[in-house]
């Protein structure tokens, strides 16, 4: 018969490491994923390097995304920088070129703006060396998103613009979508809410035709957002059916995640008690006073429900 430890072999470790990591990230436990996903990284490097480099270069980028999920900034920056600097011993100028984005992300989110723009440029001008069409359109957007995080709208603009030219009827809708949001943002950040309007729906159109679930209702929630601040009937009764849907569908996501037992993310919380401001000010703007005020109940009850299970967590 097979003993314990010939059956708990190196490669059987390596595999259980590998799925409960992959199983606690799908429920959203996301630092016993990095426990797990760490001690599989470790394996993987006691091995040899030529027969699994491919699973220790993806392993490093797993456990970067989770560092950075799990707001470890420093850490995740030292995992991609690994994943990038493997890639490239490798020869994968791809990989070493997204490596290089996903550092700048992480950067933004430090507030190192001049570091995230650095890593963002050398995304961009490796992606366009390699000629990985969907990875310079990538790296256009997060130049955008920077420049526009810094409030430096023309600059960003530039950066959303090449993008779209490059991508207004290609191949890659998400990435369009994206494109749409960036220019909207820009739009609504200088007062010029009918054209951010505009390129909100076209995100929204982008994202339908992407089949991207989690985009649709990020458009829909930001159409809303916008057209609160109008008075025409057409804008306001269009926000109002945004809204609605987007109230359904974290409602959704928020019953979902406490019948499964997982951690509720932070956005749904946020994405529902915005999208309740929001639906009052448009339905008291087209006279619809007992509804805004049977809203506003709905809203003050989901406060206390997140709350109350908040502090039970």
């Amino acid at each position: 018969s097979t003993s314990r430890r010939e059956f708990w072999n190196s490669e059987r470790v390596k595999a259980a490491y590998l799925n409960l990591s992959e199983a606690y990230c799908l429920i959203h436990q996301y630092q016993k994923a990095l426990t797990f996903g760490k001690k599989y990284l470790e394996h993987l490097i006691g091995g040899p390097l030529s027969s699994c480099s491919h699973d220790i270069t993806s392993a490093y980028y797993q456990v970067a995304k989770l560092q950075e999920k799990l707001g470890l900034y420093s850490d995740s920056v030292n995992s991609y920088q690994q994943y990038c600097d493997l890639n490239k011993v490798l020869g994968n100028s791809t990989a070493a070129a997204e490596a290089h984005g996903a550092i700048g992300s992480v950067h933004v989110a430090q507030g190192n703006y001049d570091l995230a723009m650095m890593h963002a440029h050398k995304s961009f001008n490796m992606s366009r060396a390699g000629g990985d069409r969907k990875l310079q359109l990538a790296a256009l957007i997060r130049l955008g998103d920077i420049n526009s995080i810094m409030e430096n709208f023309e600059e960003a603009s530039s950066w959303y613009e090449q993008a779209w030219d490059h991508n207004r009827m290609g191949d890659a809708p998400k990435l369009r979508s994206q494109t749409a949001l960036g220019l909207a943002e820009v739009y609504k950040g200088t007062g010029h809410y009918q054209h951010a309007l505009y390129f909100y729906e076209q995100a929204l159109e982008a994202a339908e035709e992407a089949n991207e679930g989690e985009l649709m209702y990020k458009c829909k929630f930001k159409i809303a957002c916008c057209c609160q601040f109008s008075y025409s009937a057409k804008d306001l009764a269009k926000g109002c059916q945004a809204v609605k849907d987007v109230i359904a569908h974290y409602h959704w996501l928020s019953r979902k995640a406490i019948v499964e037992g997982i951690v509720q993310p932070e956005e749904i919380t946020h994405v529902l008690v915005e999208s309740y401001d929001v639906i009052q000010t448009i339905l008291v703007k087209i006279g619809e006073h007992v509804k805004a005020l049977q809203y506003a109940e709905a809203g003050r009850r989901h406060r206390f429900l997140t709350y109350t299970l908040m502090e039970e967590e």
